[in-house]
């Protein structure tokens, strides 16, 4: 049998001296735990210094038109220069399946272009109110790029502030890519 000793081995025990808990030290302890006036105010739930300046920056800010709209206007612009350039292949099937019959749309996407069936429907609601002109065509692919930029612009705005949010937006804007897609009657720009 093993001798039992009275406490933990001795590479247990501590080195330093440990304060016993006494009577007195409970006066430091929180009684409720609504009381939270011992945590200090730069860790204490809602008083974190970032959390007040996102708020007060948030009470601050501009509705989001005045951040969005301008955005969105510039990005507009980039993507309408150039619109009267020629139609290439993919924009003539655009332009093709809005004057197909329902009947004939129907087998169309049921057989081969499915993936750009919701574009296909919008557009043929589109021109059936705007026609069928390049520019009637092309138009809701800039619409389209420059909702994403006042759309990125908003979301940079949340994530950090107002500053960026314009400068992410109007970056967007001028990417090659933006300004293609936003100019062909496809539905890249969807």
């Amino acid at each position: 049998m093993h001798p039992q000793q009275a406490g933990p081995p001795p590479w247990v025990r501590p080195t330093a001296s440990v304060p016993a808990w006494d009577e007195d030290s409970t006066q430091d302890v929180p009684l409720s735990p609504s009381d939270r006036s011992w945590i200090d105010p730069a860790i204490r739930p809602g008083g974190h210094r970032r959390r007040q300046a996102s708020e007060q920056q948030s009470s601050a800010r501009s509705p989001w038109p005045v951040l969005a709209l301008p955005v969105a206007l510039v990005t507009g612009v980039v993507a309408v220069i150039g619109i009267g350039r020629d139609m290439w292949v993919d924009e003539y099937v655009t332009a093709y399946v809005t004057g197909l019959s329902w009947e004939d749309f129907r087998r169309l996407v049921g057989n081969q272009d499915i993936v750009h069936c919701l574009y296909y429907v919008a557009m043929r609601l589109w021109t059936s109110v705007f026609g069928t002109s390049l520019v009637a065509l092309r138009l809701p692919s800039v619409i389209g790029m420059a909702v994403a930029a006042g759309a990125l612009a908003l979301l940079a705005r949340g994530l950090h502030s107002a500053a960026l949010g314009v400068t992410a937006g109007l970056v967007f804007a001028v990417l090659p890519a933006v300004s293609r897609f936003g100019l062909e009657a496809r539905s890249y720009a969807w």
